[in-house]
Formats: structure tokens, sequence, C-alpha cells
């Protein structure tokens, strides 16, 4: 495991909309597609532009049924509830964060590596997995790429 890329990092809250549901694990990747193409429009409608990328919470792995899921786009200020789409503000804080360039179906050995990380460090996980899409890279000939900032907030173990 190179950890040449993980960091403790002091993030400021997030003004953000977005949409939760829970989501069957062989529909994940279709549904933040779908989340994103219902948020966009509706922050250009209140004449918005997303004030970061989208990113997607990971409030519960294991939940019968799939992955509660929630997919955010970072907002200039807070919109109003419409529909299934929540105005909400993410908590700032301390976060473990790293970088990870792989298939998108290897995400749980990026987030088990930066666990035992912050776990070494005397950290303990605060709340939900957050990633970020930041870029995909490869040709369509090759196995595409995902470049994820993984991350979730963090507390001093007892």
């Amino acid at each position: 495991m190179d950890t040449s890329s993980f960091e403790i990092k002091d993030l400021a809250p997030v003004r953000a909309i977005g949409i939760r549901a829970l989501v069957p694990h062989d529909k994940m990747a279709g549904s933040v597609d779908e989340a994103c193409n219902r948020l966009l429009p509706l922050l250009d409608a209140h004449g918005g532009r997303p004030a970061g990328p989208p990113l997607v919470l990971q409030h519960d792995l294991a939940a019968p049924g799939g992955v509660d899921l929630e997919v955010c786009v970072p907002t200039p200020n807070l919109l109003p509830a419409e529909n299934e789409v929540v105005p909400r503000e993410l908590s700032g804080g301390l976060f473990a964060s790293m970088v990870t360039v792989s298939p998108p179906d290897s995400i749980s050995e990026a987030f088990a590596d930066l666990a035992l990380w912050a776990c070494e460090r005397g950290y303990v996980r605060a709340g939900p997995v957050r990633l970020v899409p930041l870029a995909i890279v490869g040709s369509p000939e090759e196995d595409k790429q995902h470049v994820i900032e993984v991350m979730f907030p963090v507390g001093v173990a007892a």
C-alpha cells in the first residue's frame, strides 16, 4: 500500500443539494449519473453553478437491499428543497483523505487502506465516506481508470 497520497485535511463546511436513496449494489454507477442529471438542471434553474465537483456520500454500505447513498452537488448558497432534492450543509472538520486511480469497483479496497492508515495514526471514522470523482483516464480500448478522492470525517481515538 502506497500511502504517499494519504493525509488528514481540515475541511470547511460545504453547502450542497442532494438526492439520497437506497441503491442496489449493481446500480450504483448509474444512480450517481442519474442523480447528477437531476441536480445540475435544478441548480442551473436557480441561476447557480456548481461550487465544486459532485460528491457521493455512502451512509451505509450494508443497508438491507443495497447502499444508502447520497449524491450531492456543492452550491454557492442554500437552495430550496424540490421533490426529492434536499438542500444541506455538509459538515466540515478533520477528514482522512486519499486519491486513488483505479477501476470504480475497487473503491472498497482504497477505503480499507485509508481506514487502516487513519487508525494507525490514532483516528477513528466519525461519519459517512465521501467519494469525489476527479477524472477518468484511459482510452476506450483499455480499461478506464477513475481518479477518485476517498475521504471520511475523523475524530481522535479514545
